[in-house]
């Protein structure tokens, strides 16, 4: 039954008799219960501004609540409205109802698995290795990314090519000041000029 369906239920009927047409599974497959763990871990693991890993509290409560539902009742959400059936079924006491419902053990074992893979995945992403590994990762794409923007000896080469006749004007308008400035800085370093780019 999707959310949608639920909620006209909920203005036909009263709560009970709409909480007693959910149907609310005592236990999932071990392959399932896999997935569920996935699922959240997916949603609330993340990356801070300094590139730790983190675990967002809320996205974490959000995802535990929602994948009881998806895996241990009938009921589907809409893709396109995800956070207003979450308001409405937390609201009408629906995702507590199917959480009572569900054996203890079985939640139990889930939570447990869970809470164990999240300080897992923190303790190795924010491992002194792997930050170092990032760093290093960084740095290098950093190092490829100037290397692929300097330019090759052709391309340097026609450059001052294209440009050279354009070095008199650009010359006669520097302000004569600027002109012994640089002198000063050039010293006694010579620049010579090839024939053909004259």
């Amino acid at each position: 039954m999707k959310v949608s369906e639920l909620k006209e239920l909920f203005n036909q009927e009263n709560i009970e008799s709409v909480l007693n047409q959910i149907k609310v599974k005592q236990y999932i497959s071990i392959g399932e219960k896999s997935l569920f763990i996935k699922n959240i871990i997916e949603q609330c693991i993340t990356d801070n501004e300094n590139r730790m890993m983190i675990c967002d509290y809320l996205q974490k409560k959000i995802a535990i609540d929602l994948n009881f539902v998806l895996f241990y009742s009938d009921l589907e959400l809409d893709s396109e409205d995800v956070v207003n059936d979450y308001d409405f079924l937390v609201e009408n006491g629906i995702i507590k109802f199917i959480q009572e419902e569900i054996p203890e053990s079985e939640k139990y074992l889930i939570l447990d698995i869970l809470h164990e893979e999240i300080g897992q995945q923190l303790n190795i992403n924010n491992s002194m290795e792997v930050i170092f590994a990032k760093g290093v990762n960084d740095l290098t794409t950093i190092v490829y990314g100037l290397i692929d923007k300097i330019p090759d000896e052709k391309t340097v080469q026609k450059f001052i090519k294209s440009n050279i006749k354009l070095l008199p004007k650009i010359i006669n308008e520097v302000k004569p000041e600027t002109l012994t400035t640089i002198k000063s800085i050039i010293g006694n370093v010579k620049l010579g000029l090839n024939k053909e780019y004259k």
